[in-house]
């Protein structure tokens, strides 16, 4: 079985777009019946903790809840230069009980935008 997941960690909320763009993707996403949740990483977790820094990034876990596969779908941006398709392999090795070839790969496409925690800062003692 394969339980497929689309998550968006960005959380820009200051800027309308980026809510807008989620709301649209997953609004395509039902309309084209496509077989996959649609999730919103609000907090940002689970980017962070399945070390995730671009969008679209691909993780295959296999039956132990692992990290079998990561990194991008194939090896070209560009669909007509495409020649490996890294992500479809990863899920067939996978399927099959086997060990995939190439466990990782080099993502592309924007990078996530952490949020990021201000440290606050020790006031001075002003000087007499």
């Amino acid at each position: 079985m394969v339980v497929i997941a689309a998550i968006t960690s960005c959380t820009n909320t200051s800027n309308p777009s980026v809510l807008v763009a989620a709301g649209l993707v997953a609004k395509k996403a039902r309309e084209k019946g496509f077989p996959f949740l649609y999730l919103f990483d609000e907090s940002q977790k689970i980017a962070k903790d399945y070390g995730a820094f671009f969008t679209p990034e691909f993780f295959v876990l296999n039956k132990q809840r692992k990290i079998a596969y990561m990194g991008s779908m194939d090896n070209n941006p560009d669909l007509k230069k495409v020649t490996k398709h890294y992500l479809d392999t990863a899920v067939e090795s996978v399927l099959a009980g086997k060990k995939v070839g190439k466990p990782e790969t080099i993502a592309f496409g924007c990078q996530i935008r952490f949020d990021k925690k201000r440290r606050k800062r020790k006031k001075r003692k002003k000087k007499k």
